[in-house]
């Protein structure tokens, strides 16, 4: 009797160790997955921070320069959006801090490899845990370039965020119970943490860990900083050195394979007493169990759960084997809820995301407006024009479901508010290209401020005016670039502006810094000129396609 149970115990004893493995490889996966999802979370925040940081370094007093009143202005955001501002020259003389009295004198030699490196390369830089300027609190800086009239780089603006930025970050993703996350810098300090942050934050992580970050792997076997044995995965930032970090004490994911043992076990061991059983009382054994069968048939046929018996029949075990596959089909519809329900989570959490960026582009567009018009009435009318344009933007996006926009169709929607484009005032010929969603914003609100320009000033101010659009691509691999053209004719005699508005800084200014490249506009006495060159992986995700979009008039 004994030696028939020996090739049960064997099936379920490789069951149960192929179930754990594959368990075990699945949950490996989602300590990944959460480490990913926690990075993507964290770029999103440090991108929020440079691209207010851009923002305000783009204002019009810094090229005065004003800084004075630029001090003023930043104070003001500072008080209310959070987060502290300090201003550097090329000497690396802090300027102004806004954690300091306005008459504070400035300080000298601001020991900041990373202000030095923006001043040098004019890219903007997010930089690792320390000290920011004089303060003796550890903190990072978000440090963006403010180009002179020459395009050199005049000024380094720094955002300081508040101390709990990143931290309340790593406390919204969500994880697992029992679970453990936290945020390194490029230095292996540790910025932000999940459980007992105020203990470790500041804190290098472990030499060995520091070297395993430079392996792009997740599953990794390691000893947390409390000593616990875990299986840990990082995730690197996409915008600087920062590693978002996840990790699972191993002796958690072994709790359902310990679970599942004690399971196997008990079964086993009342298998075996049944099995006894049975060569004594065969018969009513047969007759008990299939009546028990039955039973628990119609019990699954009106949902009642199943208790977990067995017996020696054959006959009986072969409905029962139907019965587990119609429970794990029922487990395998629950389990399908449960991943609609996360998924659905996660929808949710990025149209939050969503709507504060548009919420932040909108604050920034009603103050940039407000800054350049004093009557209400103007501003009502220039803000709703702004508004619609942004929401023309976003339809596009909505219907292609934020993969992007082509720039045909973003010229067209941008455009027909002003003139219809079917007529042959309107040209546009191109390469068909599809335009990140950051991308289609950007030169949608460009777009928008040309055409309000020529419909009052410009080509589309008389009857025989016209613009012709053009743009291609040129470049190979990685060095690509986009060349887009705006070139009126036909209007009024063009007279340069007296003075430069928000619509000047939009289609200048804050399209070159959004897509790293050199906007640039013309008032050229046959019509005005704007031509905007970018690199193309600023643009698109996707290569331009070798068939032109067509040309339309």
């Amino acid at each position: 009797m004994l030696a028939s149970m020996a090739p049960l115990a064997t099936l379920c004893t490789y069951t149960v160790l192929r179930w754990d493995d594959a368990e075990r490889i699945e949950e490996i996966k989602r300590v990944g997955d959460v480490a990913r999802t926690l990075a993507q979370a964290v770029d999103r925040e440090l991108r929020g921070y440079r691209d207010a940081a851009e923002m305000l370094a783009g204002s019009r007093l810094l090229s005065t320069p004003d800084l004075a009143t630029f001090e003023d202005q930043a104070r003001t955001i500072a008080g209310r959006a959070g987060g502290d501002f300090v201003l550097f020259d090329a000497a690396l003389r802090k300027l102004f801090d806004t954690r300091e009295r306005p008459d504070t004198p400035s300080s000298p030699f601001a020991d900041s490899e990373a202000i030095a490196r923006v001043f040098n390369t004019g890219k903007a830089e997010i930089d690792n845990l320390g000290p920011v300027a004089d303060d003796r609190q550890l903190s990072f800086g978000v440090h963006v370039p403010v180009a002179g009239p020459d395009l050199a780089v005049r000024y380094v603006l720094t955002l300081v965020p508040p101390a709990a930025a990143i931290l309340n970050v790593v406390q919204q993703t969500y994880r697992p119970a029992g679970w453990f996350a936290t945020v390194v810098d490029g230095n292996g300090r540790v910025v932000a943490r999940a459980s007992r942050h105020d203990e470790f934050f500041g804190r290098s992580v472990s030499d060995n860990l520091i070297g395993l970050l430079t392996v792009r792997h997740h599953g990794l076997e390691t000893v947390d900083m409390e000593g616990r044995p875990s299986v840990t995965a990082f995730s690197r930032s996409s915008l600087c050195g920062w590693h978002a970090i996840v990790w699972v004490p191993k002796a958690l994911i072994e709790v359902p394979s310990r679970a599942r043992r004690d399971a196997v076990l008990a079964m086993l061991g009342l298998t075996t007493l049944v099995s006894i059983t049975a060569a004594v009382a065969a018969a009513r054994l047969i007759n008990r169990s299939t009546r028990r069968t039955m039973k628990a048939a119609r019990a699954l046929a009106v949902g009642t759960p199943v208790a977990p018996e067995s017996s020696l029949i054959r006959e009986d075990n072969v409905v029962r084997a139907a019965l587990a596959d119609a429970a794990r089909t029922i487990a395998a519809r629950e389990e399908s809820l449960r991943e609609n329900a996360r998924r659905m989570k996660f929808v949710m959490r990025e149209l939050s995301h969503r709507s504060k960026n548009l919420l932040t582009v909108v604050q920034s567009m009603a103050r940039q407006t407000g800054r350049y018009t004093q009557d209400p009435a103007d501003f009502r009318a220039r803000f709703d024009d702004r508004i619609s344009s942004l929401a023309r933007s976003h339809d596009l996006l909505v219907k292609h479901d934020w993969r992007g926009a082509t720039l045909a169709d973003l010229i067209d929607r941008q455009l027909t508010p002003f003139v219809e484009t079917s007529t042959d005032r309107i040209s546009a010929e191109g390469p068909n290209l599809i335009l990140r969603p950051d991308a289609t914003q950007t030169i949608g609100m460009a777009l928008h401020e040309l055409a309000t320009n020529a419909s009052k000033h410009g080509a589309l101010s008389t009857p025989g005016g016209r613009i012709r659009i053009r743009w291609d691509v040129d470049g190979e691999g990685t060095g690509r670039r986009l060349r887009l053209i705006w070139q009126e004719s036909g209007g009024p005699p063009v007279h340069p502006p007296t003075h430069r508005g928000f619509g000047h800084v939009v289609v200048e200014r804050m399209v070159s810094m959004a897509l790293q490249g050199r906007a640039q506009i013309d008032w050229l006495s046959e019509g005005v000129r704007w031509v905007l060159e970018a690199p193309l992986f600023a643009i698109t995700d996707q290569p331009a396609a070798d068939q032109p979009g067509g040309a339309r008039g």
